[in-house]
């Protein structure tokens, strides 16, 4: 089974060419995505295909924050790590973003470097790739490579 290593970038606004391309050097493709859609499936791209969700804002607005309620609420998508990189540095955005299931919250004055580092970290510790790799284990049979169901 091949490694998945798709980043979906959900923003209002273009991030920073540099962090893009250091992502895309590590390995990764970085999906586009805008915010206020349903759901990670109305951006375009298959859940089982991505590795973390970056939501970028300037400042939380509803639409991120109704996006970060769907992610929070909906157990498959909250087994994906989500970063959410902001210009707002106050406290009260930090929490509402991590209460509503973020992994990590990273204030964009934060260096590349950084961001890189934990959004390694945060796949590095999602358990996600292990269940996809047990789901593989039982959908398909070793022997023949036959779909079991």
């Amino acid at each position: 089974m091949a490694e998945k290593k798709n980043i979906l970038l959900i923003s209002s606004h273009e991030m920073n060419p540099c962090i893009i391309h250091a992502m895309e050097q590590d390995g990764y493709t970085v999906i586009p995505g805008k915010p206020g859609t349903d759901s990670i499936d109305d951006l375009g791209v298959s859940f089982d295909d991505l590795v973390v969700i970056i939501l970028d804002v300037d400042q939380p607005i509803q639409e991120e924050e109704a996006f970060l309620r769907r992610y929070h609420s909906n157990e498959t998508y909250s087994q994906l790590p989500l970063i959410v990189v902001s210009g707002d540095d106050s406290q009260e955005a930090e929490e509402a973003c991590l209460k509503y299931g973020a992994w990590d919250y990273i204030k964009r004055t934060s260096f590349s470097n950084i961001l890189r580092l934990r959004i390694n970290n945060a796949i590095k510790h999602s358990t996600l790739p292990l269940v996809r790799q047990l789901q593989h284990v039982i959908d398909f049979d070793r022997v023949s490579g036959i779909y079991n169901k």
